[in-house]
């Protein structure tokens, strides 16, 4: 394994940002700012969904870049985690309040799956040999999130 290149850990520590704020304002921690604890979960929420697409968006530059052909099964599963995101928030805006925690959970969910992805493509030698060690710890604080602001909705 070579180390995580430099740009990358910073601005996934960046990245990361919006998730850790919204959860904690999610717990009525509102830092000074003229925000609700609902907006919060909100943050979390729609951040994550952004996310969660943008993930699947680098599973497919991985699989297409490679200048060879890769078959069908890394694209095609690569669009897992946008669909994913793009039905929890369906489930989210249309049946809340009753499964907006649910829907956390789902999201959480999606993330693990993520990084099963993640690990499918580091398998076939699809993406960087620090691939995986670096978002193993990212996706643990990520569901960390979702699974915190579910409990307080």
């Amino acid at each position: 394994m070579t180390r995580v290149p430099f740009p990358a850990l910073a601005l996934t520590v960046a990245g990361l940002i919006p998730f850790v704020v919204g959860a904690v304002i999610s717990h009525g921690v509102t830092l000074g700012l003229p925000i609700e604890p609902y907006e919060g979960r909100w943050i979390v929420y729609f951040y994550g969904s952004i996310i969660l697409s943008f993930m699947g968006g680098v599973l497919w530059g991985f699989a297409a870049a490679q200048g060879r052909p890769t078959g069908v099964g890394p694209l095609a599963l690569s669009v897992l985690p946008a669909l994913w995101a793009f039905g929890t928030l369906l489930f989210a805006i249309y049946l809340e309040p009753s499964t907006l925690r649910a829907s956390f959970y789902l999201m959480a969910v999606g993330f693990a799956v993520t990084l099963v992805l993640d690990w499918y493509v580091q398998s076939r030698g699809l993406s960087p040999r620090w691939w995986l060690s670096f978002r193993i710890p990212v996706t643990i604080v990520v569901i960390g999130c979702f699974l915190g602001t579910a409990t307080d909705v």
